[in-house]
């Protein structure tokens, strides 16, 4: 038997194996503890149904005081197309839309 052989696990330390050689030098319980590491994952518990993701809670999830904010923008004619904003309530806003429309409203 050569270093880095051994017919069986628990022969991988060369103090463990008949002939003197192994895969781990000394290696003095170095299969068993191999197979005491290969038991222990057997022994964990698999789930045997996927759990599932919480549900979210229905309707659109966006905060009232923004929904009265927008409201408040579109009373004063800061928001002119209030149905193309109200589409994108949950999307990020870029600088330039919001130099938009804070330019619109500063008078010269």
């Amino acid at each position: 038997m050569t270093r880095g052989s051994a017919p069986f696990v628990e022969w991988l330390g060369a103090s463990d194996n008949p002939q003197g050689k192994g895969w781990a030098v000394p290696g003095k319980g170095y299969g068993a503890s191999i197979i005491t590491l290969l038991n222990a994952i057997i022994a964990q518990k698999v789930p045997q149904t996927p759990q599932e993701p919480p549900k979210e809670p229905e309707g659109d999830n966006i905060p009232e005081w923004q929904k009265e904010g927008f409201q408040a923008l579109v009373d004063a004619g800061v928001i002119a197309s209030p149905e193309y904003w109200a589409a994108r309530f949950t999307q990020p806003i870029t600088v330039g839309e919001v130099m938009g429309i804070l330019g619109k409203n500063i008078s010269k």
